[in-house]
């Protein structure tokens, strides 16, 4: 097999070790939290090489395994969403994870207080199996 190509090696998550990278912009932010003027933060996540991150704009890239309940797998995917949409305040951002053990989710509450970059992460809820449905 061929070595992939600098430009597969960007777009195709599958290359074996490379980033797996989503994003979500969450909105109905009070701009004090923000502190970019909007009522809106991009966070990404990544995998990569196995290790799950997310980018609070406001601090940098924190490792999730930081997360309470985190066993450490590899992640072989991973992706972001918000789930409250609501009046403006705080609100809640699903990480979802996929490792060899199952597919996980932890909940982080985005509010005045930005995800820490070092450290245990404690706006988050535990890592929890997703459960599956049908």
């Amino acid at each position: 097999m061929a070595a992939a190509s600098a430009s597969t090696t960007m777009t195709d998550p599958h290359v074996a070790g490379g980033p797996w990278l989503d994003g979500d912009d969450i909105s109905n932010l009070p701009t004090a939290f923000t502190g970019n003027g909007t009522s809106s933060l991009l966070l990404l996540v990544s995998a990569n090489n196995g290790v799950p991150f997310v980018r609070d704009p406001r601090t940098g890239w924190a490792n999730l395994r930081n997360v309470a309940n985190s066993a450490g797998g590899y992640v072989q995917n991973i992706t972001v969403g918000q789930l409250t949409t609501g009046a403006t305040g705080p609100q809640i951002a699903r990480i979802t994870a996929r490792t060899a053990g199952g597919i996980f989710k932890t909940d982080c509450t985005i509010d005045a207080v930005p995800i820490p970059t070092s450290g245990p992460i404690l706006g988050c809820s535990p890592w929890a199996p997703l459960p599956v449905m049908g």
